[in-house]
């Protein structure tokens, strides 16, 4: 991968989830609120309530405060409050698309790894069109061959879940 000073920047955008669903921010702001509120309740330690109030927010950062994501022509560069990766197109073996984004996986099959290893990229609102179209491009210049480009929503992956647990349990 080439320095950042030396890769030129294809694209930039920020997404800010809960600005973009207000109510879905009202709510997951409520539970918060109402967990840390239990905490307080149940143990009466100010320390406890301080401490799982920064973990809630902390593991929904993605949720409540902004993301940048910055496609370089080398790399993907993702900048949220309290993380910041970067992946080389190099490493991207699967494109799987969304309604809302697009995962990039480094595994050609769908794995149980792709939750810890591949990066989800929420469109926001850019344009889905030209992200996906600088996305693939890069891919396909920077990385190995790309072996599936799919497009999966989100109710055929369910239909599909669906039909695979009706076949074991007629096998089982």
């Amino acid at each position: 991968m080439r320095n950042k000073s030396e890769s030129k920047i294809l694209l930039k955008w920020t997404t800010h989830h809960v600005m973009e669903e207000p109510k879905k921010g009202v709510f997951g702001s409520f539970m918060v609120c109402f967990v840390v509120w239990i905490i307080q309740v149940s143990y009466q330690e100010w320390y406890l309530t301080i401490l799982s109030l920064l973990f809630l927010v902390g593991s929904l950062s993605k949720f409540f405060f902004p993301v940048i994501y910055t496609l370089y022509d080398s790399h993907l560069h993702v900048q949220g409050v309290i993380f910041s990766y970067e992946k080389p197109w190099s490493d991207i073996r699967r494109i799987v698309k969304f309604k809302e984004g697009v995962l990039l996986s480094p595994f050609v099959r769908p794995s149980r790894l792709d939750a810890y290893r591949s990066i989800y990229i929420r469109y926001g609102r850019q344009e889905p069109e030209e992200a996906l179209r600088i996305i693939e491009a890069a891919v396909r210049k920077y990385g190995p061959q790309i072996s599936q480009i799919s497009q999966i929503s989100q109710i055929s992956q369910i239909s599909q879940i669906s039909a695979d647990f009706a076949d074991f349990r007629r096998k089982h």
